[in-house]
């Protein structure tokens, strides 16, 4: 029987599952992160942490959502330069582990995870704001391009190939968005304290 999700054991398993990949990823690479070794510094049964994720990088993708959504706490509208540039403050605090997180390529990888996340939220607030069921090709591949980008972006400033500080490497980020997905945004508030559990691109990849 699966374990109440609602529970406060519950939330402490999954806190200390979070901490420790994150400790682990910090020294090195992710590919090196099994399961089983997880589990062995945490003084857990593989079972429980089946209980609660599919695999590591269920794991990765929710700690990354936790710190997304802190971001999400502040702010009434998306992906203004203010909530980018505490996303990357966030991610920099933890820099060796995003570093090795978005180092691995594998088919369940972290770069996977933020490009669905990133292309999905920017397509349901275009479609939206037009207005339409589906977008038109050049649309698409207007918030496609710009997120390939600012995830390159972000992957060279935590490998430290880019001199920029986080402040503005967000202002570059924010600067370079696409007029019509700005202009989205602004007439798209956040649902009421942040919440976009509702939305189909972030129910892809998360886990409560």
């Amino acid at each position: 029987m699966k374990p109440d999700g609602n529970t406060p054991e519950f939330s402490r398993t999954k806190a200390l599952l979070a901490e420790t990949i994150v400790e682990m990823g910090s020294s090195v690479p992710m590919q090196r992160i099994t399961v089983k070794k997880l589990c062995e510094k945490c003084g857990l049964q593989r079972q429980s942490f089946y209980y609660h994720f599919r695999d590591k990088y269920d794991l990765i993708a929710w700690v990354f959502m936790q710190d997304y959504r802190q971001g999400l706490q502040s702010t009434e509208i998306l992906n203004t330069e203010e909530m980018m540039r505490d996303n990357l403050r966030r991610m920099e605090q933890k820099r060796n582990f995003y570093r090795h997180a978005l180092a691995d390529y594998s088919q369940n990888s972290l770069q996977k995870t933020l490009l669905e996340l990133y292309v999905g939220i920017e397509e349901e607030v275009l479609k939206k704001h037009l207005r339409v069921e589906k977008l038109e090709l050049e649309a698409w591949y207007t918030i496609t391009g710009y997120s390939y980008a600012c995830l390159e972006h972000t992957c060279a400033w935590l490998n430290g190939e880019s001199s920029l500080t986080a402040d503005e490497l967000a202002r570059q980020m924010y600067l370079t968005m696409p007029g019509i997905l700005k202009t989205a945004y602004q007439s798209r508030p956040v649902p009421a304290q942040g919440d976009l559990t509702k939305s189909k691109a972030v129910k892809k990849r998360d886990t409560f």
